[in-house]
Formats: structure tokens, sequence, C-alpha cells
């Protein structure tokens, strides 16, 4: 029987990476959108922040994004 690395919501470590690639381009494009927007800047600074909070979230938890 193989060994599986599961975690506590079964799935593999494979499986929980797998999406990176997607989550990057996704966050990417929040970015580009955020700076983009010329007519309320502090909307635009409050999207890059909450992007890049959740970059960092992502990353502690084990992404690499």
């Amino acid at each position: 029987m193989t060994h599986r690395d599961v975690n506590d919501v079964g799935t593999t470590l494979t499986e929980f990476t797998g999406n990176d690639f997607r989550i990057k381009r996704a966050l990417d494009a929040i970015v580009r959108s955020a700076t983009a927007i010329k007519d309320d800047v502090a909307l635009a600074e409050d999207i890059l922040a909450r992007t890049r909070s959740l970059q960092h979230l992502l990353k502690e938890v084990g992404h690499s994004i």
C-alpha cells in the first residue's frame, strides 16, 4: 500500500499546491487591474493591500505563489 501524505481535509500536498499557478495568475490580474485604476487612488491602494495580504496568507499556509 502506498503512503499518501494527506492533510486534515483529505487532500495531498500535490493536490493542495496543484492550483498555485492559477492562483498566482488570478492574483496578478487583480494587481494589474488595481494599478490601472486612476480615478480612485484610495480604492486602488485598498485593493492592492488586500491582494498582498492574501498572497502573504497563502504563502504562510504552504502555497508557492
